[in-house]
């Protein structure tokens, strides 16, 4: 976990704000499925790909439905 990441999620733990962490999604995904890190971006690129998205909007949704 970088130091980015800690930062953000320890600001928003302390202030009581929700967040989605793509990382902790990618894990549990790779886990799940045997998928390497670069299943979830794009080639050459960095960015997330559309299965990236797709779990982190799934994700999304299961938490605004559940809250």
């Amino acid at each position: 976990i970088g130091w980015r990441e800690q930062f953000l999620a320890d600001l928003f733990t302390r202030h009581g704000v929700s967040y989605i962490s793509s990382r902790e999604i990618i894990e549990k995904d790779m886990r799940r499925h045997a998928k390497p890190p670069q299943a979830y971006f794009l080639p050459n690129d960095g960015h997330p790909n559309a299965y990236q998205n797709l779990l982190v909007a799934q994700e999304l949704k299961r938490q605004l439905l559940v809250n």
